[in-house]
């Protein structure tokens, strides 16, 4: 439970999802049973009023590639109530059989712990039957997650998360280095909202000296802030052209 906990939202840049995973499960550690359970009807276990189908948007500011996956278990209310119910009470019985074994387990002859044995086994397969009615329906995101790590190592993801190149060649401008570049050149060196591309040019050459209009298969920088749609231009007579964002 601890584990489907830990991937039920999973948010941030890909190449950090997996070490966000692993800390929301390492913060699971000390958490007691009851605390799995609460957290499990909270974050997991949703009644089909209550969820969004909103879209979820990346934090203000980020421009960059940015994950957020989700995992939900959609039941009606009054079925959530009752798996919520019997899962508190099988952690009741859990609870009390490992604080309380002595007290309320009669060892004292053989058709006694034969009763135990059995009680034992009864509450084994509680454990299984929770087990599966949580676990099954989110073996399909696990795959989707395994998924998704094998692509995120492929060279045709690498080159779209970092350089914006799509597989068959096609450029998603706003994810290249560049154009992000030319953004922050916009906002830091405009005069009156407006900077000429001459200055952009200049300050992207200064401030990220590996970028250049090659990268996304352009000639000169004002191929690129044509080509890419991204930016307003206007043409000021003997300033030449100026772009703002």
């Amino acid at each position: 439970m601890k584990h489907l906990l830990a991937s039920a939202r999973l948010e941030g840049h890909p190449d950090e999802l997996e070490q966000i995973r692993l800390d929301q499960r390492s913060r699971l550690d000390g958490c007691t049973a009851g605390g799995v359970k609460t957290k499990l009807h909270e974050h997991f276990v949703i009644a089909e009023a209550d969820a969004s189908e909103c879209a979820e948007q990346p934090p203000d500011g980020h421009d960059g590639a940015w994950v957020i996956a989700t995992r939900i278990l959609r039941t009606a209310p009054e079925t959530r109530d009752e798996w919520n119910r019997e899962l508190a009470k099988l952690v009741k019985q859990r609870n009390d059989f490992v604080h309380s074994f002595d007290t309320i387990c009669d060892l004292d002859s053989l058709d006694a712990c034969q009763r135990t044995s059995e009680h034992l086994r009864e509450l084994t397969d509680e454990v299984e039957r929770q087990r599966a009615r949580y676990l099954g329906p989110s073996e399909a995101f696990e795959q989707a997650r395994q998924d998704f790590a094998n692509i995120a190592e492929t060279e045709e993801y690498k080159r779209l998360l970092n350089e914006g190149i799509t597989p068959d060649g096609s450029i998603n401008w706003p994810a290249t280095p560049i154009v992000r570049a030319l953004h922050d050149a916009a906002a830091i060196g405009a005069d009156d909202d407006w900077l000429s591309i001459e200055s952009a040019r200049l300050w992207v050459e200064q401030h990220y000296p590996n970028l250049a209009p090659a990268s996304v298969n352009c000639k000169t920088w004002k191929e690129v802030i044509h080509r890419s749609g991204q930016f307003e231009i206007r043409r000021i007579e003997e300033e030449g052209k100026r772009i703002r964002q």
